[in-house]
């Protein structure tokens, strides 16, 4: 199987990606783009508002965003 970065992704560069904030726990943030909702570990967002609810824009890694499928 070949790595996320033989397929051609850096995984140093960031996506953003609008989302709705449905819950979150101490360590995540369950989001949902319209089409996928998953749980994405805090650790790993660069940036986003913490209002339970809303719509936001997260800042991930593209590894995780493929990884979660929204991208």
């Amino acid at each position: 199987m070949k790595t996320t970065f033989e397929r051609g992704y850096r995984r140093d560069e960031d996506v953003e990606i609008d989302v709705t904030v449905i819950n979150e726990t101490e360590f995540a943030v369950l989001v949902n783009d319209g089409d996928i909702e998953a749980w994405v570990p805090k650790s790993e967002i660069k940036d986003y508002s913490e209002v339970p609810h809303k719509d936001t824009t997260i800042t991930i890694p593209e590894w995780l965003a493929i990884e979660k499928g929204f991208i």
